[in-house]
């Protein structure tokens, strides 16, 4: 009976083995591929895809990422990677954890870094005395290196942190006032921080780092100890000015003009010195405006006025001495810093054919030539000009205008006038302005270019100067001609008006007697400049 049991029980177990074995034989095993194991992302935002294939019905994703630069979705057996912006300067890393059954897939994410980005102020300024100054900087990097462009006593670095340091300044005792650099760099990425302190000098000069612009001039200032008494804005008939409270009692005050508050630097800097002797025939004081490049140009008969001149900056020094003291203004001289494209000829030379003058008794042609040849050349005329001038908008240029004009003689001097209607002007107007003027945004004006100026003078033209209405004028005496330019608006829109007459030059410089007579030279030259003041402004009048 045990025996048959045990036969039984021994059945029986090897069939629960049998049945095992085959259900473990019918189970299938987890398998997971993915299309990469790495993605590699640019420094802007964007998405990349992968493929996962799985025998399994569903499988996830998951980044430790995802709450910080990274986004998943999960569409089918595609799972959409979106990296954000890195607007870090260092590359950043992370991974995607891909789960399936039992079995799992690591992807590896990399996205560039960012361009380092570095900034900070320009100039930091010590009074003398010395003290400490907070310097701020922003950057994206991890980490920014901080050192003086040398070793110095006087100029510590302290208390660096991931946005700002300071500087410590010992006081100076020398006359003269020094600099240090101070270099911010991460990685190739430099950025330079100049600090300058005052000496003990008893001159008191404006910012001499030209052009500085009005808050960081501020900054300045006040960064050697001077405080702004008030600012004065723009007024019809004054430009905005800053006047600051100096420390000393021979200079008490400095005061700064611009044209504008968003102007690049000062027009004027005025001081007033109450000891003339500092200034006076001093050698200390040349040789204190001489460390900033002014050097002594001319001197007034009876001392009074010194100008000085500088190859460095675009800056004069004028000093005007009174009974108590000495009036110090250093100001701003226009300087063209770039070439610019002008006339390959004098302007206007085609129409130049139609010119007469009743003055000289030249005949020139007459308002049915020009309309004949405009109307032949497809212009197009201003049907609602006046009779005094023709305007047209030329179908053919000759250099560039957008407008040709033409004025006639309309005023009789006598019956059968032959001169009626006999042009007298001729003008162009030139959308292109630098073709003759440059801009300074410095003093806000509109200035002749070098390149226009030796174009007239390699033509025989002499620059007269400006007319009343700001016109620039040229002559020549051996063609009894003169031009005029200047900015204009037409239609409300800038361009350059180049205007050009026949008309008698007596402007005292035609012979050496008339030269050396300067009081008479001066009085024909401005009654020049009225007589040409006169045309144009006959003419505007009627164009506007």
């Amino acid at each position: 009976m045990k025996y048959l049991y045990r036969c039984l029980l021994g059945l029986v177990v090897t069939l629960l083995a049998f049945s095992s074995c085959q259900k473990g034989s019918d189970a299938e095993e987890t398998t997971l591929e993915v299309s990469t194991q790495t993605l590699v992302f640019a420094r802007e935002a964007s998405e990349q895809t992968l493929t996962v294939t799985t025998n399994k019905d569903s499988w996830s994703a998951l980044s430790p990422q995802e709450a910080t630069w990274l986004s998943l979705s999960q569409e089918g057996t595609t799972l959409r990677v979106r990296a954000k912006l890195n607007e870090l300067g260092q590359e950043r890393t992370g991974s995607i954890m891909i789960h399936a059954g039992d079995q799992q897939k690591r992807i590896t994410v990399r996205q560039t870094a960012a361009d380092i980005v570095l900034d900070t102020k320009a100039k930091v300024f010590f009074p003398s005395e010395g003290g400490e100054r907070e310097v701020a900087f922003q950057s994206n990097a991890e980490s920014v290196k901080i050192e003086l462009e040398q070793a110095v006593d006087w100029l510590k670095v302290e208390k660096l942190t991931k946005s700002s340091f300071t500087l410590v300044a010992q006081p100076n005792t020398d006359k003269a006032a020094r600099s240090l650099k101070v270099i911010l760099s991460s990685g190739t990425v430099i950025r330079e921080v100049e600090v300058m302190q005052d000496g003990q000098s008893p001159y008191i000069f404006p910012v001499m780092d030209f052009p500085m612009g009005l808050y960081d001039l501020i900054g300045y200032e006040q960064g050697r100890g001077h405080v702004l008494l008030y600012a004065k804005e723009e007024t019809k008939t004054e430009y905005p000015h800053y006047r600051f409270l100096t420390k000393s009692k021979v200079v008490p005050f400095i005061q700064y003009q611009y044209n504008s508050p968003t102007s690049p630097g000062f027009s004027i800097a005025t001081l007033v010195y109450t000891d003339q002797s500092l200034v006076k025939g001093n050698k200390d004081f040349d040789e204190a405006v001489a460390a900033y490049g002014f050097e002594k140009q001319t001197t007034s008969p009876d001392q009074v006025y010194t100008l000085y001149g500088n190859k460095k900056m675009p800056l004069q020094l004028l000093v005007t001495l009174f009974s108590d003291g000495a009036k110090v203004e250093f100001a701003y001289n226009p300087t063209q810093k770039k070439s610019y494209p002008t006339f390959s000829d004098l302007p206007l030379l085609r129409q130049l054919d139609f010119l007469g003058s009743r003055e000289l008794d030249i005949m020139g042609k007459k308002v049915e030539d020009v309309r004949k040849f405009e109307q032949e050349l497809g212009s197009t005329r201003d049907e609602h000009t006046p009779e005094l001038y023709d305007l047209f908008t030329p179908k053919t240029s000759f250099q560039g205008e957008v407008i040709r004009g033409y004025f006639y003689i309309v005023t009789p001097t006598q019956l059968d006038d032959p001169y009626i209607n006999v042009v007298n002007s001729v003008l162009g107007y030139f959308s292109q302005i630098d073709l003759g003027l440059w801009y300074d945004e410095i003093d806000g004006r509109y200035h002749l270019t070098d390149e226009i100026l030796n174009l007239f003078a390699s033509k025989g033209y002499e620059y007269m100067g400006q007319t009343a209405n700001a016109s620039h004028a040229f002559a020549s005496r051996a063609k009894n001609m003169a031009y005029t330019l200047r900015l204009f608006f037409y239609k409300e829109k800038p361009v350059l008006d180049i205007q050009a007459y026949y008309t008698e030059i007596d402007d005292g410089g035609g012979s050496v007697a008339e030269i050396l007579n300067y009081s008479a030279s001066q009085r024909k030259r401005t009654a020049f400049l009225r007589k040409l003041d006169a045309l144009t402004r006959t003419f505007v009048s009627q164009r506007r």
